[in-house]
This record gives structure tokens, C-alpha cells and sequence, in this order.
């Protein structure tokens, strides 16, 4: 593969990485605020359970018809944080993975270019190892 095509697919991957990671922002956010919802809620049933001074049926009838909206909603948010969090781990390989090439792409044009420099000493080499046996050559015939 062309060095060019390397630094293309390598900043290709960096886009793709900066996309990536911020719609794992997005995502942490998301579960945030449906842990904060959830949060809300829970405190809300907790309220409704632990009030006890009930002062007739009408009271009573009241709390039952929260109770059954809270309930509901409380699935919904469950279902939701699930759902969430199926998407965050998929958001997060996609970015693993595509940190991995990254890193593997830059590996590589590290790689070759440390070839290529180990290449340009052993031809300076040579030319001064010609370059010395052409002069104990040219000493010789003298």
C-alpha cells in the first residue's frame, strides 16, 4: 500500500474517531439524564409509598391513580436506559475498533519509515565503503 494511501485511510480514521467519540459523549449524556429521570422517579413512588396519612377514599383512589402512571413510566425509563446503554456499547467497540486501525496505520508508517532510513545508511555506507576501496585502489597503482 502507497505511503499516501496510508496517510489517507490513517486521517480518515481520525475523522471517523472524532465522530465517534462524540457520539459516545452524546451517549454518556443520555444515560445521565435517564439515570437522573429514573432517580426522580424512584423518589417520587418512594414519596407516594411512604406517606401513610391517608384521610379517606378519595386520598386513596388519588395515590393509586399516580401509582399506576409512575409505574409505567418507571418500565418505559428501564426499557429506555437498556436500549441506551445497547447503543453506547456498540458506539464504544466501533471506537476501540476503529482506534485499533488508527494505531495499526501509524505502526505501520512509523514502520516504514524507520526502513526507510535504516535503507539511506546502509547506501551511505556502501557509497563510503566504495568510496574507500576505490581510493587503497587508486594507492595501489601508485
Amino acid at each position: 500500500m502507497p505511503d499516501k494511501a496510508i496517510a489517507k485511510l490513517k486521517e480518515r480514521q481520525e475523522k471517523q474517531l472524532s465522530v465517534l467519540g462524540g457520539q459516545k459523549q452524546r451517549q454518556l449524556l443520555r444515560l445521565s439524564q435517564i439515570a437522573t429521570r429514573q432517580q426522580n422517579l424512584n423518589q417520587q413512588l418512594q414519596q407516594l409509598s411512604s406517606e401513610f396519612a391517608v384521610s379517606g377514599a378519595l386520598a386513596l383512589q388519588n395515590r393509586g391513580d399516580i401509582h399506576a402512571q409512575l409505574i409505567p413510566r418507571k418500565h418505559k425509563l428501564e426499557k429506555e436506559k437498556q436500549l441506551a446503554e445497547a447503543e453506547s456499547s456498540r458506539v464504544n467497540q466501533l471506537w476501540q475498533q476503529t482506534l485499533s486501525k488508527r494505531q495499526g496505520l501509524h505502526w505501520l508508517q512509523q514502520n516504514r519509515e524507520e526502513m526507510r532510513r535504516e535503507q539511506h545508511r546502509r547506501q551511505e555506507q556502501k557509497q563510503t565503503d566504495e568510496s574507500a576501496a576505490r581510493s587503497a585502489s587508486n594507492r595501489n597503482r601508485y
